[in-house]
């Protein structure tokens, strides 16, 4: 009997571990909404590297791409050569950092190689460009005109000096020569530098593009031999767009003023492609794909005016494999160039994301709503993005509106069948059987709407500028009223006792406790933007909004108590969520997460999952949720929440920890611990479980208890 006793002592916690980012799956678009940032093409096999640690892949020349996210570093570079991809960037969570990955089996898996003489601990350098001319032989460089050289295929690294001090953007060795001649460009008007090496980038010169426009960035380059090839650039602030062509290995320029030559081109020119002397494509911002035949004397513009979609596209690479290029750019953006024939691939043409809604009896019917706007001849023109899918985001059907010179901001899913979105201008639209045709609703209003809510089939509420639209027939009529205190409201909730909060631009939120008769504010602390509001239940909700200020409330919005965020900049504009008393999570710009544990007390970081900025969160139930983000893009995430059960209460006599089961694990892992009675722990009577990633960062406080 003294033994079981003296084993009843040891006491074994069993907690359920949850990944604190969750499961992220890119619905809209696909494959994903982050900006591409460079695009390289070997045989077959096309790589298109960008922001996120994002990597799309393409084995088959296109014909079926597969989407990686690497890790969480902004990616700027590809090359690919052999069975070997090199990947160079850095700005990972808003810390530029060098950064280098390879793959050895064409991208299957990637190793970043933090310990070399590229990346060392705390290096605030960005890497730009990396290029290999061989399986041994590459060089990488970026910021402060820094570059490296490896003789062993990335494992190490030497210095190179450049006696450049600016960022070097692209750097290109002719596939016709041996190796021994190559070039890199950077800087931006009279400065911009033409870097040469004779001798396989032991040394280089440096030569000033004196005759580059004023204000025109060196941006892009390619050439089709040791001595013919393109440098393209320009400014999207100015804007202009430049070429420069040299044809005798960069000893003397011709300068191109695109804009001058073509007034419907202009931005600055990110890719370029040289196909022979005379056919050369070049892509950039504003929706440039161009094209010269004739040496650059005229240029084309592939995108006609009258598409002011893909006129706002921000494309950012371009390679070609035989007569078939390929463009990269923001928003997952990939296209297809044939002689003039453009193809869309895969992407968002700025068409931002600002609500979802999916059913909550059927997981596989949604409908996201946003839209875009851009600059034509003076004049602002809109475009509106409402999608439906139903098979959970598989494939979106754009819905057929009446009135689609409109930004949708806000939506609300009665049933699947009843569906109510609202926007700029006043408009409101509805649909009674389930996106088959939509139906123009005049509410009285002028002003931008960006939030629609139904407490029931019947009573529904919709947020204007210092006033608030509300219906008790379904819709058939609709009424308002003012308050003081903030503008725009941005966000509302309705809590199970039929309370409504919104939450409007300046410190305040407004409170209605009649069914949107009458409101009365509430300050805010620490706040001037509480833009999103989430109630738990009757009494206790939380806010959040563009200055990361975080609020609670006890008293069901009546007062509210400032909480600390934790972050000192930034935005939580995304939304929020609570799972419980103690679980919640907010979300904002360039994928910021923050976490609490204990009901807001405390908030921590969690590292970014997109670096799209987020517009806002909705939950299906607790378990599903939804994020939408600038580009278009939404994503839906599972097992964010983090549990903890305590399965006894037994006095322990030992500390003991154990192997976490299963690992590794996705998305949950079980860890057993035990520990002995405070006073054999001479005194101990706290207890905290904390989990860290590799590198050594607090991931998550899991238990902190006596």
């Amino acid at each position: 009997m003294k033994i079981i006793c003296t084993l009843l002592l040891v006491l074994f916690f069993s907690v359920n571990s949850y990944s604190q980012t969750g499961t992220y799956t890119w619905l809209h678009p696909k494959l994903t909404a982050e900006r591409l940032n460079a695009i390289n093409i070997n045989g077959v096999n096309i790589f298109v590297v960008g922001n996120a640690g994002v990597l799309m892949m393409s084995t088959n020349s296109g014909a079926n791409w597969v989407f990686k996210k690497v890790n969480d570093t902004t990616f700027h570079d590809v090359f690919s050569i052999g069975n070997d991809v090199h990947i160079a960037g850095g700005s990972y969570d808003n810390r530029s950092i060098r950064h280098y990955s390879k793959s050895t089996n064409n991208g299957v898996t990637f190793t970043s190689l933090t310990q070399n003489t590229i990346v060392t601990p705390g290096d605030t350098l960005n890497l730009r460009a990396v290029y290999f001319t061989d399986a041994n032989t590459g060089y990488i460089a970026g910021a402060s005109g820094k570059m490296f050289r490896t003789t062993n295929g990335g494992l190490n690294w030497a210095s190179v000096i450049t006696g450049v001090t600016t960022t070097i953007n692209k750097l290109y060795f002719p596939a016709s020569g041996t190796g021994m001649t190559g070039f890199a460009i950077g800087g931006s008007g009279a400065t911009a530098f033409f870097l040469k090496t004779i001798n396989a980038g032991l040394n280089w010169t440096s030569t000033t593009l004196s005759a580059n426009p004023t204000g025109s960035n060196a941006t892009t380059m390619h050439f089709i031999d040791a001595n013919t090839g393109y440098i393209a650039g320009g400014s999207s602030i100015s804007p202009i767009t430049t070429a420069l062509k040299t044809t005798d290995g960069g000893a003397s320029w011709t300068v191109f003023d695109i804009d001058a030559l073509n007034p419907n081109i202009r931005y600055e020119l990110f890719g370029v492609y040289v196909l022979n002397e005379n056919l050369v494509y070049a892509a950039g911002a504003n929706g440039n794909i161009i094209r010269t035949t004739d040496g650059g004397a005229s240029w084309q513009k592939l995108f006609p005016e009258s598409n002011l979609a893909y006129q706002s596209a921000y494309l950012t690479g371009m390679s070609f494999i035989g007569n078939t290029g390929y463009i990269s750019g923001a928003g997952g953006t990939i296209i297809k160039v044939q002689d003039t024939s453009i193809t869309f691939m895969y992407g968002e043409i700025m068409k931002h994301a600002y609500d979802v809604r999916f059913s909550k009896t059927d997981s596989l019917l949604g409908f996201v709503v946003g839209g875009g706007q851009r600059q034509s001849t003076g004049q602002t023109v809109y475009y509106a993005l409402l999608d439906k899918t139903t098979n959970g985001g598989a494939t979106w059907t754009p819905q057929i509106l009446s009135s689609s010179n409109i930004i949708l901001k806000g939506i609300e899913m009665i049933d699947n069948n009843n569906i109510w979105v609202c926007g700029d201008s006043g408009k409101v639209m509805r649909t009674t059987n389930s996106g088959n045709s939509w139906e123009l609703i005049n509410i009285g209003a002028i002003e931008n709407l960006e939030d629609i809510r139904f407490k029931n089939a019947s009573t529904g509420f919709i947020g204007g500028n210092g006033r608030i639209f509300r219906t008790t027939n379904g819709g058939a009529n609709w009424t308002f009223s003012t308050f003081t205190g903030g503008t725009n409201v941005r966000e509302m909730d309705i809590t199970p006792n039929s309370t409504i909060v919104a939450g409007v631009n300046g410190a305040f939120t407004q409170r209605s406790t009649d069914n949107g008769v009458t409101w009365v504010s509430a300050t805010v602390p620490n706040s001037n933007y509480p833009h999103n509001v989430y109630f738990l239940n009757d009494t206790l909700g939380w806010v959040c909004g563009l200055i990361a200020n975080i609020a609670r409330t006890t008293n069901g919005g009546i007062s509210w108590t400032a909480q600390t965020s934790g972050i000192f900049a930034g935005s939580l504009d995304g939304g929020m969520h609570f799972w419980d008393v103690n679980n919640g999570a907010a979300w904002g710009l360039t994928g910021l997460v923050l976490r609490t544990t204990n009901g807001g007390v405390n908030w921590f970081k969690t590292y970014p999952f997109t670096q799209m900025g987020a517009r806002n969160v909705y939950f299906a139930n607790n378990n599903r949720g939804y994020i939408t983000t600038d580009m278009g893009g939404l994503m839906s995430f599972t097992n964010l929440m983090t549990s903890i059960i305590q399965v006894s209460t037994e006095t322990p006599n030992e500390f003991k920890l154990c192997q976490n089961y299963p690992n590794p694990f996705n998305p949950v892992t079980k860890i057993v611990f035990s520990i002995p009675p405070s006073g054999e722990a001479r005194g101990v009577t706290d207890i905290t479980l904390k989990i860290y990633d590799i590198l050594g960062r607090e991931i998550t406080l899991l238990l902190m208890k006596n």
